[in-house]
């Protein structure tokens, strides 16, 4: 974009709000924006506390002493004709994960005895507030076809993804979250139906956000689900 000053590259870009739980001394630059792509592999990569989903943790409604380790998930769906939708989700959510197959609480806010979830859905209607600062909490996301879509059509499916963060988090889209979600045209495929590949990359976040927890890893102070002794 001219500015009138000198041109200005516009770059999506978002982040996550770890601090409380990893140190923010290492900073990344060039070289390490380098060396991540050098390093690029078709294999599937590792899930959890890896990256970005590091420092990220879920469950916020009582404060980050109630707080689970959450981390980085992916999932991919098929669809007719070759179609492939993938979804990436780094998830350090106020709220819950929740399975919307069973609605089931996968991970959240922990109970007093630390065993067990409150479930964010019940305790909602008894929390005056929340007990975190706005913009420390986010989901951010990416949603990728692997079919021929302009501008438009993307931006239509990446607003369809946001319904399988609702799907899968509550409470989503809060004033404390900066939910995101990215949406890539990776080619292909020459056409296919715009809301079959919205409705595919709903299933296909909502699946990235639950593997982001079960691939999560306990650190000192924050239990992963699979460390936990009771889940609900």
């Amino acid at each position: 974009m001219d500015t009138g000053y000198g041109k200005v590259p516009l770059v999506p870009a978002a982040v996550i709000f770890d601090l409380p739980v990893i140190t923010g001394d290492v900073r990344p630059d060039a070289d390490m924006g380098y060396r991540a792509a050098k390093s690029a592999k078709s294999d599937n990569p590792p899930m959890g506390n890896v990256g970005a989903g590091s420092g990220a943790t879920v469950g916020k409604l009582y404060g980050m002493e109630y707080a689970v380790k959450s981390g980085i998930g992916t999932a991919s769906v098929n669809g007719g004709g070759g179609l492939i939708v993938g979804g990436v989700a780094v998830v350090n959510a106020l709220g819950d994960v929740i399975d919307p197959e069973t609605g089931r609480v996968i991970a959240g806010a922990l109970n007093r005895e630390r065993n067990g979830f409150v479930d964010a859905r019940k305790v909602i209607h008894d929390v005056s507030f929340p007990f975190m600062p706005p913009g420390t909490a986010t989901v951010i996301g990416v949603v990728a076809v692997n079919v021929s879509f302009g501008k438009t059509d993307m931006n239509r499916i990446a607003k369809m993804a946001h319904d399988g963060l609702a799907r899968s988090v509550f409470p989503s889209h809060t004033m404390l979250d900066g939910d995101t979600i990215f949406a890539v045209a990776a080619g292909g495929i020459a056409y296919a139906d715009v809301s079959i590949c919205g409705s595919l990359a709903n299933e296909a976040m909502s699946r990235a956000v639950i593997d982001a927890v079960e691939n999560a890893e306990s650190i000192d102070g924050y239990p992963a689900v699979r460390d936990l002794p009771v889940r609900t």
